[in-house]
């Protein structure tokens, strides 16, 4: 895109590969804002055999995991307050991930990596960080994100109360009062 570097903004597995571009690129990256963040080496630790085999991987999406139900109770085990997981919610991340591509990064995400998998030294990242998290988040444990903090040198962290892994669907206003003043700062 022409940009030199940018400030970045990672949720989940995508803080992870942010912390990634952050440590590999330092060049690359202002500031970072990690949101209930996976480490980088996520999706490797969770990578399967069997999910090598394309085939499968695709019949298990269409058949099981593409299902309104699945996805709903991927999103009340990710909520804090399973009221606002509504049938309207459901059926937008549905659509979401019902699109061309969805197998292609299933499988990306899922078969083992061949060669070496970078860990990434936290003690090393210079860019300026923000970790927020949900203090209920059941997937990642607010601890997780609390020691991120403490090991990267000019990190701050906040727990976002009543909240589960996705802050930006069940407490956007928080979110965006913790995070944009921070940003501010970082646009100087």
């Amino acid at each position: 895109l022409g940009f030199a570097s940018a400030h970045l903004m990672g949720h989940s597995y995508g803080g992870g590969i942010s912390l990634w571009i952050a440590w590999k690129h330092p060049e690359r990256v202002r500031s970072l804002v990690l949101v209930d963040s996976s480490a980088p080496t996520y999706a490797n630790d969770r990578r399967s055999r069997a999910a090598s085999f394309r085939p499968l991987a695709s019949l298990y999406l269409r058949t099981w995991a593409l299902r309104s139900s699945m996805v709903r109770k991927a999103l009340l085990h990710s909520f804090y307050d399973d009221s606002l997981v509504t049938p309207e919610l459901v059926q937008a991340y549905l659509e979401r991930v019902r699109i061309e591509g969805t197998v292609n990064a299933f499988y990306g995400l899922t078969v083992p990596i061949r060669g070496p998998v970078d860990r990434v030294v936290l003690e090393e990242i210079r860019a300026p960080a923000f970790i927020v998290w949900g203090a209920q988040d059941e997937l990642i444990s607010v601890e997780s994100g609390r020691r991120a903090a403490e090991r990267m040198p000019h990190a701050e962290f906040a727990a976002i109360e009543r909240c589960g892994h996705i802050p930006m669907e069940e407490r956007p206003e928080e979110l965006l009062r913790l995070v944009l003043p921070f940003l501010k700062r970082q646009a100087g």
